[in-house]
């Protein structure tokens, strides 16, 4: 059974003249949607396209892409993202990981995407819509981690692990339709999963007219309701000398730990209708945090309903509250789906996920996020979480970011160091930080910083931990 074309078919049937993509000068409701993928999976058929084949999409139109995408879906065949902004090498070796079989790009997508609408017969959809509703196939959207802290994986999601992250994001699930927007390009990982669970779940897609648009502009012009956001692109956002968003908007940040002071920064100048949101490409959301849990343990709050979550030692035994402990995590949905069996086995354990975080439960039963298991070193037995010394220095008004990293020492073992890029105008110097992370964070303060003028990120800002010892060398 295809859940997924059955509930977009639905949508079409029951609220036709609801818009599923808006943008300048464009409009597509559900009932020319479901046309379009009644198309496209005509076009792909007639191609040569069958849910044997695993197809690369290699398309930086976001339109396009998220009706290829949903059409894929519905045709019963796998498919990976092959960004655009990638390098060749990168995409040869997901394609090659994924067995890619099909690659659809911009050179070729006018030969599998009509975007003139070009209306089959009542004979041909009628024939379509059966044969999709009862299409047995599950085919696979294969997503690719970040890689920032090491080699990307690529995890498989059938369309029931789709359905139950949608239940466990309370926004994507609630009855009441957004408006939603991304500010990450749609070849990004949580943006593609983001476009899905909205359009899976009837909600509206507001994609910006071109790259040169503005948020804001694009938010203001379509009313946008629910935007999703990277902590660089918020921090980006609030150094604007006025912002003005829609009333209603709620802003929903995942993928790094926020600090307080851009949690208060955001209710302040833009809404306090925030939602931090702690969760993984294999899970969803796991926990969230509204805006009243903006404190000095900058949680990342409750755990969602369906989900089991338990701090473990090195033993894989129980850890008492506010002791930190290694993440293990079961969930509807969440299984070994990984293309490569070795990250199946070290991520899969006795039925848990350990996604290779570290955290601990407030007595409240709240969640705290402390660092990458990976991240973590060890000064003079002090076991360090870079994660903690950037939370310390991000919360200084004249610091825009920081990355902290470790360098050996024969005597300490590791000792802790930063690189810095600070505000615009800003006057500190790297002495006077180091003072004020010693007064936060006493032993565990970075022995030695380093100001640039710019940090190694990937697409969406977020910091690529990979380069930061060549880059720290570098400066």
């Amino acid at each position: 059974m295809n859940r997924i074309f059955k509930i977009l078919a639905n949508h079409a049937l029951k609220t036709p003249e609801h818009p599923a993509i808006v943008s300048d000068g464009l409009k597509i409701t559900y009932s020319e949607l479901i046309r379009y993928i009644y198309a496209t999976v005509s076009q792909l058929e007639q191609n040569g396209v069958t849910p044997a084949d695993t197809v690369g999409i290699s398309l930086e139109h976001e339109v396009q892409h998220l009706i290829l995408s949903l059409s894929l879906i519905c045709l019963g065949a796998n498919q990976i993202k092959l960004p655009t902004f990638n390098s060749l090498t990168a995409n040869s070796n997901l394609a090659k990981q994924a067995a890619v079989s099909v690659l659809i790009s911009e050179s070729n997508i006018h030969g599998y995407l009509d975007m003139s609408l070009s209306p089959l017969n009542r004979l041909q959809t009628n024939a379509l819509h059966s044969k999709l509703s009862n299409r047995t196939t599950t085919p696979r959207v294969y997503l690719s981690t970040s890689g920032t802290t090491g080699r990307p994986k690529i995890f498989g999601m059938y369309d029931t692990d789709f359905l139950h992250h949608i239940k466990r994001s309370k926004h994507y699930a609630s009855t009441q339709k957004h408006k939603v927007m991304s500010a990450s390009t749609i070849e990004s990982n949580i943006s593609s999963r983001q476009r899905l669970y909205a359009a899976i779940n009837g909600h509206t897609n507001v994609f910006k007219k071109d790259k040169s648009e503005s948020i804001i502009t694009s938010c203001l012009s379509h009313d946008v309701s629910l935007l999703n956001m990277t902590k660089y692109q918020i921090t980006s956002l609030l150094q604007e000398s006025t912002i003005q968003l829609p009333r209603r908007l709620s802003i929903f940040l995942a993928g790094e730990p926020i600090p307080n002071s851009i949690r208060k920064a955001i209710q302040h100048k833009i809404t306090k209708n925030l939602i931090i949101c702690y969760g993984t490409t294999e899970c969803g959301t796991i926990s969230t945090a509204g805006f009243t849990e903006s404190d000095e343990h900058e949680t990342v709050g409750s755990l969602a309903p369906d989900v089991k979550l338990e701090i473990v030692d090195e033993e894989h035994n129980e850890v008492p509250t506010n002791i930190v402990g290694e993440i293990r995590i079961q969930a509807p949905g969440l299984g070994p789906n990984y293309l490569e069996p070795l990250d199946n086995k070290k991520h899969f354990k006795d039925g848990w996920f350990y996604p290779g975080d570290c955290g601990k439960y407030l007595k409240d039963g709240r969640l705290v996020i402390q660092g990458r298991k990976d991240n973590m070193f060890i000064m003079n037995s002090i076991n360090i979480y870079p994660e903690e010394i950037e939370r310390v220095l991000d919360d200084h008004q004249q610091v825009s970011a920081t990355a902290a990293l470790s360098i050996p020492s024969k005597i300490h073992g590791q000792i802790p160091v930063c690189i810095v890029q600070l505000t615009k105008g800003a006057s500190i110097s790297s002495r006077e930080l180091m003072d004020y992370a010693k007064l936060h964070l006493g032993l565990r303060s970075p022995r030695k910083i380093v100001l640039s003028d710019e940090m190694p990120r990937n697409n969406l800002g977020k910091i690529q931990r990979t380069g930061l010892h060549k880059y720290f060398n570098q400066n």
